[in-house]
C-alpha cells in the first residue's frame, strides 16, 4: 500500500535509458475517488505538463520506474469531465455541512485502487464519498434502528419447582331447608396445622335465596287390570297406514321376547301388502326382528296367541 503525498515531486525514470522524464505534482482520481486514473508529470522534454496513465508504472520507490514507450498523453487531449484532481488539501463536509478537516492523505494499490482517505482526525472509505468538486461532500449516514433491549430474568425466577405440601381438601357443601323455605348453606373451613391445640375453628354461614324445584309425578305402578297399551299408542293404531317400509313408527315395548313361542292369528303384511308371515307361523327371534324392520311390532303383537288357545 502506498501514499500519495509521499510520491509528489518524486523523479520519473526510464528503465531503459536512465533519463528522467519528470517529476510527479498531482494525480486525477475517477468519478468517486475509487481510483487513480492519471499522474501528473511536469515534463523535462516539452516544458509543460503531461499525464502519465498509472497502468505504465513498473514500481514505486524513491522514484518511480516507467518503460521507455509509456503512453504519455498531453493534458489538452483528455477529457476530464469524469475525473477529479487536487484531492489533497481538499475540505471534506457531511451532508449536514459539518467540516471533518482537510485530506492529508490518501492510500492507493499498485493498481491505483484507493483504499482509504485521511484527514487530521479520521478516516473514510471512497464509498462514503458521495461526490467531489471544489469540496468532498460525504455520504448521508444510514439511521439503524436500535434493537429493543432484552434484559433476561434472572434463573431463580423462572425455574418454577412444584411444591410437594398437600393442600388441604375442602368439604363439601351441605345444604338444609328449614319450615321458612329458606336454604342454610354451611361451610366447614379446615384448621391450620399449628402447635396451639386450642386454637378454635371458624365457620361461615351464608344465606342464599332457594330455588324452586318442579317435581315430577310419581311413576304409576302396573297392575293386573292395567291396559296393554296407553292412550298415545291407541292413537298411534288407529292413524292411517303409510305406504312406505322405511317409516318405522316409535316403539312401545322395548322387549318383545313375550311373543317368542306364540302362534300368528293371521297373515302378518307390510305398508306396501307385502307378506311378512302367515297364518299359523310360530313367532321366533327372526320374525320379531324382521318385523320390527318393516315396522310392524305392533300388529306382531295383536296377532300373537297363546298355542293352546
Amino acid at each position: 500500500m502506498m501514499e500519495l503525498s509521499s510520491l509528489l515531486f518524486k523523479p520519473i525514470i526510464e528503465r531503459e535509458n536512465s533519463k528522467v522524464v519528470g517529476r510527479i505534482k498531482n494525480a486525477y482520481f475517477s468519478q468517486g475517488c475509487n481510483c487513480i486514473a492519471y499522474f501528473v508529470i511536469s515534463s523535462c522534454k516539452n516544458d509543460c505538463d503531461v499525464l502519465l496513465p498509472i497502468d505504465d508504472v513498473l514500481c514505486f520507490c524513491d522514484a518511480i520506474i516507467i518503460q521507455n514507450d509509456a503512453n504519455l498523453r498531453c493534458v489538452s487531449d483528455v477529457d476530464f469531465t469524469a475525473f477529479s484532481s487536487g484531492v489533497i488539501g481538499m475540505d471534506v463536509y457531511t451532508q449536514s455541512g459539518i467540516l471533518k478537516g482537510e485530506i492529508t492523505k490518501v492510500d492507493f494499490a499498485k493498481s491505483g485502487k484507493v483504499s482509504k482517505l485521511y484527514t487530521e482526525t479520521e478516516q473514510f472509505s471512497p464509498q462514503s464519498v458521495a461526490c467531489i468538486g471544489d469540496v468532498i461532500l460525504l455520504k448521508a449516514a444510514k439511521q439503524i434502528k436500535a434493537k429493543k433491549q432484552t434484559i433476561p430474568r434472572p434463573e431463580n425466577e423462572t425455574t418454577v419447582f412444584a411444591l410437594k405440601t398437600d393442600s388441604p381438601q375442602k368439604e363439601p357443601i351441605r345444604i338444609r331447608e328449614n319450615k321458612n323455605a329458606k336454604a342454610e348453606t354451611v361451610v366447614a373451613i379446615p384448621t391450620r396445622d399449628t402447635s396451639n391445640a386450642n386454637e378454635a375453628q371458624t365457620k361461615t354461614e351464608a344465606q342464599f335465596t332457594p330455588v324452586q324445584v318442579t317435581n315430577a309425578p310419581m311413576a304409576k305402578r302396573p297392575t293386573d287390570d292395567s291396559p296393554l297399551f296407553s292412550s298415545n299408542a291407541l292413537k298411534l293404531l288407529d292413524a292411517p297406514e303409510i305406504d312406505d317400509d322405511s317409516h318405522t313408527p316409535a316403539r312401545i315395548i322395548s322387549d318383545y321376547t313375550f311373543l317368542l313361542g306364540r302362534v300368528l292369528s293371521g297373515d302378518l303384511t307390510s305398508y306396501i301388502g307385502a307378506t311378512i308371515a302367515k297364518a299359523g307361523t310360530i313367532i321366533d327371534d327372526s320374525l320379531v326382528e324382521k318385523s320390527r324392520l318393516c315396522g310392524k311390532l305392533v300388529d306382531l303383537v295383536l296377532l300373537a296367541k297363546a298355542m293352546n288357545n
